[in-house]
């Protein structure tokens, strides 16, 4: 789906997510905001990863680039997200289901007071080995935690820290995996949750990079009310 409007220029494909009048299940979508273009400053109701797939930009002050995440919390207006020349293609992820943006100034009424927000940031070391796990949030707590890992055709794959209970994303950036009878090319994304088994890749492909989030336990117990989980902003005028 093509989007040309004031707020977004670009693409957005939506790889699953659940429709108005379900309870919200997970949601992934890949951005592919266009050139130069600017994403002004907004916040969502529910717990968010962001994870850029290719290309480049910036995310407030933070540099972007393909491997680099961004977690944000309820309600923690963020932006503008600014592409580079080349486009930003990323990631959106969520436990639970939200659609449209809360865009700031005009949408601050809607904010609650008082409530606790945060926003993290990290990118792929370039020093780490060129092989195996790289811790890139380390693990709290309450179980917000992100990895990477590069690995080579054969090697099985399969995250070594402990599940939050918040929900988890392991998404494809280069290269190829599989799971089970499933293939997880690149661009393509694979959520879990306890208490079903953890999933163990196998890789497809010489030096494929997989980016794991995981998500605060309380992300997925955010109930929203359902006049809300769709956000009050235009989406775009369809244009193909």
């Amino acid at each position: 789906m093509r989007f040309d409007e004031g707020n977004f220029r670009g693409e957005a494909d939506f790889l699953f997510e659940t429709s108005p009048g379900e309870p919200p299940g997970p949601q992934a979508l890949i951005a592919r905001q266009a050139a130069g273009w600017s994403l002004p400053v907004h916040f969502h109701l529910q717990h968010q990863f962001q994870v850029v797939l290719r290309g480049s930009g910036t995310l407030g002050s933070h540099i972007l680039q393909p491997g680099s995440v961004h977690y944000t919390s309820p309600q923690s207006g963020y932006g503008p997200t600014r592409a580079g020349e080349e486009g930003l293609d990323y990631f959106t992820l969520r436990v639970l289901t939200e659609k449209g943006a809360w865009y700031l100034p005009e949408a601050r009424t809607a904010m609650t007071l008082g409530i606790f927000k945060e926003q993290k940031w990290a990118s792929l070391n370039p020093a780490a080995p060129a092989r195996g796990w790289q811790t890139l949030l380390e693990l709290r707590e309450d179980g917000l935690a992100a990895w990477a890992c590069t690995s080579q055709a054969g090697e099985s794959v399969a995250c070594p820290e402990k599940d939050s209970g918040g929900g988890r994303f392991y998404v494809v950036i280069r290269g190829k995996f599989s799971e089970g009878t499933t293939d997880l090319p690149e661009e393509s994304c694979l959520y879990w949750a306890p208490p079903e088994a953890a999933p163990h890749l196998v890789t497809m492909a010489s030096n494929s990079l997989l980016v794991v989030v995981q998500f605060p336990r309380q992300a997925r117990l955010n109930e929203v009310p359902a006049e809300l989980q769709v956000a009050p902003s235009p989406r775009g005028k369809k244009v193909n």
